[in-house]
């Protein structure tokens, strides 16, 4: 029998994390503006994660939405 080591689960980050530290930030609202104006892709976790204002897309509003609970 073939033993398999357990990966574990994936780790949960806060919504709006974009970089993965534990925290939302300045950074976060930075980081998925530069994935939005560059149209970089996102995982699917990533993509629901980042989706701020739910409405299906990742764009500058989910930016917008960052930089208000950052400054509410």
């Amino acid at each position: 029998m073939q033993e398999f080591e357990s990966l574990g689960e994936a780790p949960v980050y806060p919504a709006g994390d974009a970089n993965h530290d534990g925290t939302v930030s300045i950074s976060d609202a930075v980081q998925l503006c530069r994935n939005v104006s560059e149209g970089e892709s996102l995982t699917a976790s990533d993509a629901k994660n980042l989706d701020m204002n739910a409405d299906g897309l990742i764009n500058v509003l989910d930016v917008v939405y960052i930089l208000k609970t950052l400054h509410a």
